[in-house]
């Protein structure tokens, strides 16, 4: 490979589509996925998803075949949700379970005391705004991590 190509590699711009919303009902499932998750889990990220909404997008290739997300799927399904956000990748299937691959697998390691300072200054900074704000509706269910 030449100097001018491998430049022209580095230089292209990665193009990832806009997520969308698609109904869930439209999503497949290869049932492939090694990712499993417990019930406390499912529970934890319906919490949240009830809080937050699904702000993490689904990831499927061209044809909605899933390749991230399929616990996000169940836990929406449970919540009565009718439609997500999705990502759709113009991948070949081989690339798709790569892509599972790396996404279930891509998780950092968290330091016990950082993490512990970092909880600390979301409860004082939860104080503050409740002695501040009117009481907030479902947020804390996120929080029963």
């Amino acid at each position: 490979m030449s100097d001018q190509q491998v430049e022209t590699e580095r230089d292209r711009e990665i193009q990832i589509p806009m997520s969308k919303r698609v109904k869930i009902c439209d999503l497949k499932f290869d049932q492939d996925n090694p990712n499993r998750m417990s019930l406390a889990q499912l529970d934890r990220l319906k919490a949240s998803i009830r809080s937050w909404g699904d702000i993490v997008p689904i990831v499927t290739n061209k044809n909605l075949l899933v390749a991230d997300g399929e616990q996000s799927d169940a836990a929406m399904k449970e919540l009565g949700m009718t439609e997500c956000s999705v990502i759709r990748l113009p991948v070949k299937d081989v690339d798709r379970r790569l892509l599972r691959q790396v996404l279930n697998k891509l998780k950092g390691k968290h330091n016990k005391e950082l993490d512990s300072a970092e909880y600390l200054r979301i409860l004082e900074q939860g104080e503050k705004e409740d002695d501040d704000a009117p009481e907030r509706d479902n947020c804390k269910d996120a929080f029963c991590i």
